[in-house]
């Protein structure tokens, strides 16, 4: 699997922490469970909070090598993460851009009035 993009600083997202350097993610206090790849796909997000991620860059970063990676793999990916982000109550972090991409919400929750009705919470 790809390497995630360095976070050198835990990003400050509400309630949810990124410890880059042990590779774990929690909200409240409560681990996350990830698979590597949505470690790599958390990671990269929250590395640039607000930015839209092409899905041709988030495929490089999670599933760099692997044949047959396609946009569908990384929403599949997305929706995952995002499960796992709502049953810890942080919903509505991830926002994706159907055929374009993803972004972790930057804090304060902005994702920017121009084009906001293209935006779909996944969760």
């Amino acid at each position: 699997m790809g390497n995630a993009t360095a976070v050198t600083a835990a990003p400050s997202l509400g309630s949810l922490a990124i410890d880059a350097e042990a590779r774990s993610a929690s909200v409240e206090g409560g681990e996350l469970y990830l698979s590597e790849a949505e470690f790599s796909l958390l990671s990269a997000l929250a590395a640039e909070p607000g930015r839209l991620f092409p899905h041709a860059e988030l495929l490089e970063v999670c599933f760099s090598g692997v044949p047959g990676s396609r946009v569908a793999r990384i929403e599949r990916l997305a929706q995952r993460l995002e499960r796992k982000l709502c049953l810890r109550g942080a919903e509505g972090l991830l926002r994706l851009e159907p055929g374009v991409g993803l972004q972790i919400e930057s804090p304060g929750g902005n994702v920017g009035q121009e084009g906001a009705e293209r935006w779909a919470p996944i969760c």
